[in-house]
This record gives C-alpha cells, structure tokens and sequence, in this order.
C-alpha cells in the first residue's frame, strides 16, 4: 500500500483521451496530428511520474474519452498512487471540475488539488507550497499559467463560482476566478503551460520531453 505525506488529500489530473486531431490542436502544423496527440499522451505520463516520486497524496485520473492508454496508466500507477480512473462526465470543462471535486470531498477528501497534465514543469514542491497555503489560511490557492489560465487549483471546500460563468480557454480564466471569490486566495508563482508552437523550446529543460523541443 502506497505511503503520502498529505494522504487525506486527493490530488484530481484533468485528462482528454490523446486521440490525434482532438488534442493539442493549436501545436499544428508544426506537429501533425498524430505527433500532438503522442505529446499530450507524454505530458500526461509526465504528469503521473512526477506524482510517483513525490508521494503527496492518492490521485484520481479524471478522464473525458475512451482510450486504451487509461487502463495501461492504471496498471502501471495504481500501487504507487492507489490510482483510481474516474470519467468527467458530462458539461463544460467547469461542471467536470465541480463534479470530480464534489464526489472526492464526499468520499473523504479533506483537500483537493485539481492538476491538468499540460505543465510539465510542475514538481513536487510546487503542490506542496499550494497546501502550505491552505494551512496558513487561504482558502483557494492557484497556480497561475502564464497565459492566463491556472495549471493548479487546491482547496478545502467546494467554491461553486469558482467553476460557473468562465470563459474556459481563454486568457481570463484566472481573472475571473479571482473576482469570483469573496474569500481568501492565493497565487502561486506563475508556471508556462504547452499549449502553442512556442512553447515547444521550454520542454528542452526536461531530459524527458526535451525531444520535443523543436
């Protein structure tokens, strides 16, 4: 049985099926359709290793898509991270939010952090700030991606208007996550996501991905 340092914690990745011409669209032409999709797959085998040696808590792949690379993922997480597979569901990328938070709160969670798989440059040490925070009294912490998403999202109770009435996908999604709130949050130092052509050169400061820095 896997040992975490937060293990009342529930750490949710956010995961689209890596099927090409669905997923990291905005990276063509420079990758082909295939090439984005087998990107997206790495981020999110990236994503779960990094969760491995870290050890902070339980996670939950939260999938949208049927593919055969969630099962493949389980097998080869499942003790290290007592991985569970969980689909989104239905609605917008916010109600899927909700919904796997709300389910995790309500089978026992005391802190939920919400991860997509597209920063790879998300350590250990960045979710473990994230709740420090959350114990020194904020109430929500992001960490901000600096195209004006969030790559993070931790919090101790469900905030619904942190999920309705955001313009998903967009540079003000962070913005208007802050306005939102009337509670205490805090944000962590902003993180680049791989989204865009020109995000291509960062993945050369990570011997996993560096290949893909084209």
């Amino acid at each position: 049985m896997a040992e975490f340092s937060h293990p009342r914690c529930k750490i949710l990745v956010m995961a689209k099926a890596p099927v090409a011409g669905q997923v990291k669209t905005r990276l063509q032409p420079q990758l082909s359709p295939q090439q984005s999709a087998q990107l997206h797959e790495a981020l999110l085998a990236h994503c779960l290793a990094m969760l491995q040696r870290a050890s902070l808590a339980p996670v939950q792949l939260c999938y949208a898509g049927e593919h055969s690379c969630w099962q493949q993922l389980q097998q080869r997480y499942q003790l290290a991270l007592d991985l569970e597979l969980v689909p989104q569901g239905g609605g917008d990328l916010g109600q899927r939010m909700a919904g796997m938070a709300q389910h995790a709160l309500a089978a026992g969670a005391e802190t939920v952090v919400i991860l997509g798989a597209d920063c790879p440059f998300i350590a250990g040490g960045y979710i473990e700030q994230a709740l420090q925070r959350l114990q020194q009294g904020a109430e929500v912490v992001f960490g901000p991606a600096q195209d004006g998403g969030y790559v993070l999202l931790a919090f101790r109770q469900l905030w619904p208007q942190l999920f309705a009435d955001i313009s998903w996908g967009s540079e003000r999604v962070l913005a208007q996550s802050c306005r939102a709130l009337s509670c205490r949050y805090h944000c962590l130092p902003p993180l680049a996501d791989i989204d865009r052509p020109e995000d291509l050169p960062l993945l050369a400061a990570l011997p996993a991905l560096k290949h893909w820095a084209v």
